[in-house]
């Protein structure tokens, strides 16, 4: 194991001596909170996720890159087929993706990205001792393809800007541990709005 791990710091290492190499990564907090009624109590569903990258520019035109980083969410419903939400979700998620730059003005580009992503995890409802309630687990699996548009801005020689909005893409969630017999999710998603912003900066070699 210790020469297998120094063998990943060798090429890490001689990757990073690369002009064309990138690190950085982007921070994700978002929290939602449902229509009600006026004095009921209703909790937000909040996540958070923070995905460190590293990539490299093969050309002007392409980059590919990697994202490997940690997902979390409190008061997450995962399925309709559950009356109660889950009070908390961890995950590892790794995303690579590969991204074309088709117009580039000066110091700002346009891109498309076209990507995959994994999310494995463990959601929880916390048990009650009052009520003789005992925690409930269960495991989630996330598989994604995903296309979006995009803008990278470089600030300086080192240091960019990226960003994205909207998606077009596919996506399936599965459920396991104390949940059976349960059929995976499976969703088609295209939106140009908002609702699907996504922010990195980047330290350039």
């Amino acid at each position: 194991m210790k020469k297998v791990m120094l063998m990943v710091a060798f090429m890490v290492a001689t990757v990073a001596a690369s002009a064309q190499v990138y690190i950085g990564g982007g921070l994700g907090v978002n929290s939602y909170k449902p229509i009600h009624q006026d004095g009921v109590d209703v909790d937000a569903t909040t996540t958070f996720s923070i995905i460190p990258e590293i990539g490299y520019n093969l050309d002007d035109k392409w980059t590919v890159g990697i994202g490997i980083g940690y997902e979390h969410a409190s008061n997450i419903s995962l399925t309709t087929f559950i009356d109660e939400t889950f009070d908390k979700m961890n995950g590892f998620t790794i995303q690579p993706y590969a991204r074309y730059h088709f117009v580039k003005w000066n110091n700002v580009s346009l891109f498309i990205q076209g990507g995959l992503g994994y999310t494995y995890g463990k959601a929880t409802i916390d048990g009650d001792e009052d009520l003789d309630t005992e925690d409930f687990d269960a495991t989630v699996s996330t598989f994604y393809i995903a296309f979006k548009p995009g803008v990278k801005v470089d600030l300086s020689d080192k240091l960019s800007f990226v960003a994205s909005v909207g998606n077009l893409g596919w996506e399936t969630t599965s459920l396991g541990g104390d949940i059976e017999d349960m059929k995976a999710s499976s969703t088609f998603d295209f939106n140009v709005d908002l609702s699907q912003v996504n922010f990195a900066m980047y330290y350039n070699f």
